[in-house]
């Protein structure tokens, strides 16, 4: 839920309910020519000087803190709470000298009372638009305490103005913490006068996440004191440091959703500070603590400024702190005299030569800075020296988002962007909008923790189930899908996606074996339509077969019926509507035969060999692996045929071997000499031709088979975490599969 939006200070032309009543906020209307013009009552309340009353003729009547609203003469007020007059008596009818006393006795009794509370006003908080004179009692008006009220009881820290000490008040029974002037620095007007001013805006901003003031003034030895709540808890600046040395406890206590919260709150306390007219001048770590039950405390008021007052000069820097822990103030980084604030996190227009008047924005500023370090754990701005912190702060803070951005959230960058422009008119206008835009995120966020932890529901789920089969992966493979939907960046889910996309199952699933049949027939219906053309292209070679001298026109015959048949054979594989390997085989075993019958011409060992070798050779690379083996069993068989028919005698010999060498024996040719050249020639021609032609498609899809899973490895190591992706390179193919569907 989002933080409740604190009270605003009532509306300009408004006031609340005062000491004697209710104030003018019953919604009457202002009197012609009123001024929009207020000061503070005691205790923050806001009160209005009225205008002149159009018929006092000329008199001020002064609207008292119980008075009716603008224009409206005292005694309206004390006429809501008093007996109103019976029926029988007629106002209107009064006389006009009546009204007229009547008026100037409220208009008196109204400037008197406006005269009262014009002094205990000045120190009063009041709008932002409204100058304000600051009369800041000297230490000699305070109330001194010599009735010994408050035991010191320890310290709790020091800074530059004074030192903070854990007292007992008697009177009350409670602890409190005591901030007390030092003695050596009571010589110093401007020194007594932040001191009260401190005091006064603390007391006065009354909100959860400022401490409150219980009391002001001046010890036995003259210094001026305030006494406060005493809180505890761990500053901003111990949580990150905590955080940064890796304290299990604070890391967990403190998480980045914590720490935004928490500083959504802070900027909703300086929304509330800027409205009534207070700039800080100081915020960073040290001075935001953190209670154990969720508080927020935004703590040292002692450089803060009231808009429309002038500041104070001072004699010299003031000294450095003692070393205490527990509460401290700014001053070991706050400068009175050159930097009203701490380098780093003051604003670049309060650095510069020229002396600027401090604006809400200068808060805003620091904020950014904080929010960059609550983010990132680092500073926004990083130097060694006084010199180095400005130069970045007047370089601007787009280089460190630049060098952050894989840390820092694009949301979170923006709003840092926007806080921290260096032109401060170019900044966000109020703190209320950088809490809104940490709400936006954190609401945003929380719905990611939401998504977060459905998606490691369903990695769960996928790692718990040990069912097989189709049925199985399709339902984890969606789960998975379903997980980085909801988390894109789901560790879990994109290790187990990549296990499944890697690791292919032991039995393929139906859909992709239907592919992988379809695949099959596409093949195969290519194969066919080349394995038609080359066949049936064979046949040119019977000419020159019969222009070798042939002695019988049985090898001729033979060659060109097998070319014939196995060409048709071929074509017709290719038109089936779903042909397959198994039909294909049959055009395998007559094109080895084709091969085989040259044999009859030139004996097993000159042309048919290699005409088998080729035919093997296409058929194995278009067809699934587990055919291998017998399509070579096959070609095997096709070669050994010859030979075998020849040593036993079958056919008659094709050569012979005699003292000088082997020797071809002219069996069915005379084997002419030009003509056998020719024909011996262009058959390896033929050949290397027909292998080429036929293996080179098959290499060009095997090469865009191989790009496209290098690819999607690629694409796989970009979505996926480095130590996911080791073996996606080695193995994203899988095994080689040998379990094909067999149509």
């Amino acid at each position: 839920m989002r933080s409740p939006r604190p009270g605003r200070a009532p509306a300009r032309g408004r006031a609340g309910p005062g000491p004697s009543g209710p104030g003018p906020s019953e919604g009457r209307a202002r009197a012609p020519g009123a001024r929009r013009h207020a000061t503070r009552r005691p205790g923050g309340i806001l009160r209005r000087p009225l205008a002149a009353d159009a018929d006092s003729g000329g008199g001020i009547a002064w609207g008292s803190p119980g008075s009716a609203g603008p224009g409206v003469p005292a005694f309206a007020a004390r006429d809501r709470a008093a007996p109103r007059p019976s029926k029988g008596v007629d106002w209107p009818e009064k006389s006009a000298e009546t009204r007229r006393r009547v008026r100037y006795t409220a208009a008196m009794a109204a400037e008197d009372e406006r005269k009262r509370f014009a002094e205990a006003a000045k120190t009063q908080i009041g709008p932002v638009d409204e100058p304000r004179a600051l009369d800041l009692h000297e230490d000699a008006d305070l109330p001194a305490d010599g009735s010994g009220r408050y035991e010191r009881q320890g310290d709790l820290g020091a800074g530059g103005m004074g030192e903070v000490a854990l007292c007992l008040d008697h009177v009350v029974g409670r602890q409190v913490a005591m901030k007390v002037a030092h003695a050596d620095l009571l010589e110093r007007r401007d020194v007594r006068a932040r001191f009260l001013l401190e005091a006064k805006l603390q007391a006065q901003l009354e909100h959860p996440a400022i401490v409150p003031v219980y009391d002001l003034g001046r010890a036995d030895g003259g210094a001026p004191y305030f006494t406060m709540r005493r809180v505890r808890g761990l500053t901003l600046e111990q949580v990150l440091d905590a955080r940064l040395d890796g304290d299990a406890e604070v890391l967990e206590r403190f998480g980045e959703r914590r720490l935004l919260t928490l500083f959504a709150q802070l900027c909703l306390a300086l929304d509330f500070v800027h409205e009534r007219g207070v700039v800080h001048r100081d915020l960073k770590p040290a001075n935001v603590m953190f209670g154990e039950y969720g508080e927020v405390y935004l703590l040292d008021w002692g450089l803060a400024k009231v808009l429309g007052a002038e500041d104070f000069e001072g004699d010299g820097d003031l000294p450095r702190p003692s070393p205490h822990r527990g509460l401290r103030d700014s001053a070991p980084q706050t400068h009175f005299e050159q930097i009203l604030g701490t380098p780093g996190y003051v604003a670049p227009e309060l650095v510069g030569s020229e002396r600027v008047a401090p604006s809400p924005r200068a808060d805003l500023y620091a904020l950014g800075a904080l929010l960059f370090e609550i983010v990132t754990g680092e500073r926004l701005h990083r130097g060694d020296s006084l010199m180095a912190l400005i130069h970045s702060t007047r370089a601007g803070v787009e280089p460190r988002l630049q060098e952050v951005a894989d840390e820092l959230p694009p949301e979170l960058a923006s709003l840092v962007r926007a806080a921290t422009c260096l032109d401060p008119a170019e900044r966000m206008s109020s703190a209320r909008m950088l809490h809104e835009g940490i709400e936006r995120y954190l609401d945003g966020h929380r719905d990611s923790e939401r998504r977060r932890l459905q998606a490691d529901a369903l990695v769960a789920e996928v790692r718990a189930s040990d069912a097989e089969g189709d049925a199985a992966r399709r339902e984890a493979l969606a789960k998975l899908g379903r997980a980085l939907a909801l988390d894109p960046t789901h560790r879990g889910a994109l290790e187990g996606l990549v296990a499944r996309l890697t690791e292919p199952p032991d039995e393929l699933p139906a859909e992709v074996r239907r592919e992988l049949r379809d695949q099959e027939a596409r093949q195969t219906r290519q194969a066919g339509r080349i394995g038609a053309a080359v066949f049936l292209g064979l046949n040119l070679f019977v000419p020159l077969a019969i222009l070798t001298g042939l002695r019988t026109w049985l090898p001729v015959i033979l060659f060109a019926g097998l070319t014939t048949v196995t060409g048709l054979t071929s074509a017709l594989v290719s038109r089936l509507p779903e042909p397959t390997t198994r039909s294909a085989t049959l055009v395998f075993a007559l094109a080895l035969a084709t091969a085989s019958s040259t044999s009859v011409l030139f004996g097993p060992f000159l042309i048919a060999p290699l005409m088998v070798v080729v035919v093997t050779l296409l058929f194995t690379l278009n067809h699934p692996p587990h055919y291998r083996l017998p399509f070579v069993a096959m070609g095997l068989g096709a070669a050994l045929l010859p030979l075998g028919l020849e040593l036993a005698e079958v056919v008659p010999a094709s050569m012979a071997f005699e003292g000088e060498g082997l020797r071809l024996l002219p069996r069915t040719s005379d084997m002419a000499r030009l003509p056998t050249l020719a024909l011996l020639t262009l058959v390896s021609l033929a050949t290397i031709a027909i292998a080429g032609g036929a293996i080179g498609p098959i290499r060009s899809e095997l090469d865009r088979s191989h790009a496209r899973i290098r690819l999607q490895a690629w694409q796989l190591r970009q979505l996926v975490p480095a130590s996911s992706t080791d073996g996606v390179e080695r193995e994203v193919g899988g095994p080689e599969r040998t379990d094909a569907p067999n149509a």
